[in-house]
């Protein structure tokens, strides 16, 4: 693929998270992780000249779109002095990149830039540098690129891009040590300075000098640019609770009990997993953005579910959707579902029969007795009635669910591998 080609294709709408569960399937398999390991280890130490070990981390990277592990094996080309295969790896990777994550992007940009200017093609690498200073005007990687191509970045500069903050809170915490806490602000800053969130961006930023990862130059130039900016717009997201994670999380808890989401959405970008965890939780608590969010996190449980099983940075994700409370659908309608879904052939053991209302039921279990009766008529609590089919093997359920009043479509003794309840609460 040409560059122009990859570089068009990286800012292509792409809402998903191949580009870090790709990278985190090649790590679930301990051969071919350790065998890259070696690879990449021995590339950093090849004299120049060398390309054996950078061949052979792209061999083994294979197929998987995985652009930042194939920005590294274009460092390595470019470690040894071949530069037209860290071109071509840097443009592959450049074709693979979300648009969404603003750190990627600057590294295309700024790898792309940097082959090209070792090539001699000064005229190309200004060109792509250029296009950079629309996103990212900050990245110091690229600023001496710049330096050597002869492209300083504008004096006026508005950096935007297609963001999508919430996804890469996500994706940054599936990074883990890939890309290390003082990063994943960075990379937060940059996305909300692409929304036009100044406020929360600086603050961002601003954390991010603090934690370890980049020279605290780097994320200082953006909290500078986005605290200017805030004085005209500063976005409807505050600034991120400040202090350390403990305090942090108090704040979050503080928050959901104040009724404050707008402090609940911009803690649920934080960098430290604790912190963005509590937020996320109190945003399903709470009913705000949780159908989003909700489906993020499922889509990210989906994309990182491999046959070696799961990571366990994308179960403890997908743990906080475990603990959110039931969905506010009311159980009238829930009952008009089922009782559709019987009759297009749904698998169900209640008894065909249909059993007489009697005055004070509730309407969602008047609704289910017109089409079938009850083997029991008082209420458990579900995990009662969970541990007389299964015993102990689902305790652990939220406590909502637990304690939650139903009623057993089946004697929960006779069941086989499925228990199905009518929830009343």
């Amino acid at each position: 693929m040409n560059i122009r080609a990859a570089l068009a294709r990286m800012h292509e709408p792409r809402p998903d998270f191949v580009s870090v569960s790709s990278l985190l399937a090649l790590f679930q398999d301990s051969t071919a992780t350790a065998a890259l390991t070696r690879a990449q280890t021995a590339a950093w130490r090849a004299p120049r000249g060398d390309t054996q070990h950078a061949d052979r981390a792209l061999a083994l990277t294979g197929d998987a779109p995985a652009p930042f592990l194939r920005y590294l094996i274009g460092d390595f080309y470019e470690h040894v002095g071949a530069f037209e295969a860290s071109l071509a790896a840097i443009t592959r990777a450049a074709a693979e990149t979300p648009c969404w994550d603003p750190m990627l992007v600057a590294w295309a940009y700024n790898g792309v830039a940097g082959a090209l200017g070792h090539l001699g093609r000064f005229d190309e690498a200004r060109e792509v540098l250029s296009a950079l200073w629309a996103y990212d005007p900050f990245y110091p990687n690229a600023l001496d690129t710049a330096a050597r191509v002869g492209a300083p970045p504008p004096e006026a500069i508005t950096p935007r891009g297609r963001a999508s903050s919430l996804r890469l809170a996500l994706a940054n915490q599936l990074y883990g040590d890939n890309r290390e806490p003082g990063f994943r602000a960075t990379a937060m800053a940059m996305s909300f300075v692409w929304e036009g969130q100044h406020l929360a961006a600086a603050s961002m930023a601003e954390l991010g000098a603090r934690l370890p990862g980049p020279d605290p130059a780097w994320p200082r130039a953006i909290a500078s640019y986005a605290r200017a900016a805030a004085a005209h717009t500063p976005g409807v997201l505050p600034a991120l609770p400040s202090g350390g994670v403990t305090a942090r999380v108090k704040a979050v808890r503080a928050a959901q009990k104040a009724g404050e989401h707008a402090v609940l959405e911009v803690a649920a970008h934080d960098p430290e997993l604790a912190v963005a965890r509590a937020a996320w939780s109190a945003l399903l608590e709470v009913g705000h953005r949780a159908d989003e969010l909700g489906a993020l996190i499922r889509e990210l449980v989906a994309a990182t579910t491999s046959p070696h099983g799961q990571p366990i940075l994308a179960m403890e994700i997908g743990a906080v959707l475990q603990g959110a409370p039931l969905p506010a659908i009311p159980a009238v309608d829930l009952v008009a579902r089922a009782v559709a879904a019987i009759a297009q052939g749904a698998h169900t053991s209640l008894p065909s029969a249909p059993c007489p209302t009697t005055v004070g039921v509730p309407p969602s279990l008047a609704a289910w007795l017109q089409v079938g009766s009850l083997d029991e008529v008082a209420p458990s609590p579900v995990l009662t009635l969970v541990r007389r089919a299964h015993g102990a093997l689902f305790d652990a359920m939220p406590e909502r669910l637990a304690t939650c009043p139903a009623l057993p479509l089946q004697l929960p003794e006779t069941v086989n591998d499925r228990l199905e309840l009518l929830l009343l609460a």
